[in-house]
């Protein structure tokens, strides 16, 4: 394999002219790994303006002399501490082998250092990506540049076909759609709450966390019908954000978010809310309901699902090496 050279490519930050594109890279990939596209023109767009996202230093494309988009190359710095980094790499078939993804890894190498500078000190900072668990190429080349495997990520659906449980919730708890406008910090602060015991999670300003789901409302898909809050009386006890459609699948409702806080755990609220949203997709004509989960879920997520009637669909596999060796700001326990 032979390194990817200014020869052969033509390698510049994409524009939005570019978007169509690297959507439809992105999903000649996922085509081949899970059989259908997962990428949207809205999806992409959202991520590329996401607030702390500039394109023009954290995405790069390399471009074939007959004008294909050959690859595609994302870097993101996803905490205020800089110490998980992540690198996403998408290779055209007909350009493998040619050394691209080592020219989007060792890119991505050179981006980590400004957010190594800005790290503390003391804390470890890791590289890591996520990808089909059948790319076996990707793999190959991550553990190439020094990855190793770290974690298992699993889609979980089930059939909305039958008739589904009633929704009872815990005695003193109520539930309804939550109001952006004023209560989207409380909402962030429960996600907050809620999310610390999740494996990766690393503490962040409470304005960052806002801004990047207030960003959220950009989406066309955004329906806040479906964020709902479980209230015992003016605390949230648990949440839900959900999305009327899967990226991948137009009649499967997807729940993106599902957080119980840990004073109200071991009451039966987590399934009160699986069930509230299996049969509010049902009503709307869904076939099916799916979500995404560690496989390996400190809080046992993947059992409380497995109960709800879900099974495990797909597999994603996180691919991880350390930048920088010191102390661990993110979760890996539950104390």
């Amino acid at each position: 394999m032979t390194a990817a050279s200014d020869t052969q490519y033509i390698v510049r930050p994409p524009t939005f002219d570019d978007l169509p594109a690297v959507v439809e890279l992105l999903n000649l990939e996922a085509v081949e790994h899970i059989g259908r596209p997962e990428h949207s023109h809205d999806s992409i767009n959202a991520a590329w303006t996401e607030p702390n996202v500039d394109i023009a230093t954290n995405c790069r494309t390399y471009w074939a002399a007959d004008g294909q988009l050959a690859a595609y190359g994302e870097f993101w710095d996803g905490t205020a501490a800089h110490v998980r980094l992540g690198v996403w790499v998408c290779i055209h078939p007909s350009h493998r082998q040619h050394g691209l993804g080592s020219a989007i890894i060792d890119w991505a190498h050179q981006r980590a250092q400004t957010s190594i500078r800005q790290a503390p000190a003391e804390a470890q900072i890791n590289l890591g990506t996520k990808i089909y668990s059948t790319n076996t190429t990707t793999a190959a080349l991550l553990r190439q540049h020094g990855f190793q495997l770290t974690r298992h990520f699993w889609h979980m659906e089930r059939e909305l076909d039958q008739t589904l449980p009633a929704l009872e919730l815990p005695a003193g708890i109520t539930l309804r759609p939550y109001d952006h406008e004023t209560e989207l910090a409380m909402l962030v602060q429960a996600y907050a709450d809620a999310f610390r015991d999740h494996w990766g999670f690393v503490e962040q300003p409470l304005e960052r966390h806002v801004a990047l789901w207030d960003h959220s409302r950009s989406n066309p898909d955004y329906d806040p019908s479906l964020w709902l809050l479980a209230l015992d009386g003016d605390e949230i006890a648990g949440f839900t954000t959900c999305w009327p459609q899967a990226d991948d699948d137009p009649e499967m409702g997807w729940i993106s978010l599902l957080g119980v806080r840990r004073p109200w755990r071991q009451q039966g609220l987590g399934m009160a809310l699986l069930n509230f949203m299996f049969n509010e997709f049902q009503r709307r004509g869904k076939k099916r309901a799916g979500l995404g989960v560690d496989a390996a879920s400190l809080t046992g997520a993947t059992r409380l699902y497995e109960r709800a009637g879900m099974h495990k669909s797909r597999q994603d596999d996180t691919y991880e090496k350390i930048l920088r060796p010191g102390i661990d700001l993110s979760t890996t326990h539950v104390n």
